[in-house]
């Protein structure tokens, strides 16, 4: 669920940094705003403008009270209501439910209801996404590492570094 303050802004940044979502992110997005929208935002760095934008893309679940901060709305909204359902184990079926209908079974573990790591010290490209069933997911995963950690990427990490060094002094 997405839980936005009434001036929130969301911004992809990984084209700017010279890298792609990964682990789903960019497939949810595409499923919440659908593929021309996505593209912009991932591509251009196309922002969503506060409550009134994120409504009409149905972006957010969610929207603060005015001059309510997101945290405490998603804790008043969300979380103390999920807190006080009488059982942890509907809690864990119904988002496992929810993952297998919408395509994500092979990325939440069935036993925690938590999103599935993949291990970081696989010496294979594909190790990294073996046991993927979601083609998308496992495209996603192998794009993300094509480009997470490459010249690009980490000359655009470095002088965003040093802009945010800048701003600083």
């Amino acid at each position: 669920l997405v839980v936005l303050s009434r001036q929130s802004t969301i911004k992809f940044v990984h084209a700017s940094r010279g890298a792609s979502p990964g682990w789903g992110g960019g497939r949810r997005l595409q499923k919440r705003v659908g593929r021309r929208k996505a593209l912009r935002m991932l591509l251009l760095g196309e922002s969503v403008f506060g409550e009134e934008e994120a409504e009409q893309l149905d972006y957010a679940d969610y929207v603060a009270e005015e001059g309510e901060s997101s945290l405490d709305a998603a804790m008043r909204l969300v979380v103390d209501p999920i807190l006080n359902l009488p059982c942890s184990q509907s809690v864990r079926a119904i988002k496992r439910v929810v993952s297998v209908a919408d395509g994500d079974e092979d990325v939440i573990d069935t036993a925690s209801g938590r999103l599935r790591y993949v291990a970081t010290d696989a010496t294979d490209d594909d190790s990294m996404t073996k046991g993927y069933k979601n083609t998308a997911v496992k495209s996603e995963i192998d794009a993300f590492l094509q480009v997470w950690g490459g010249e690009s990427n980490r000359e655009l990490i470095e002088q965003t570094r040093a802009s945010l060094k800048d701003k600083k002094t």
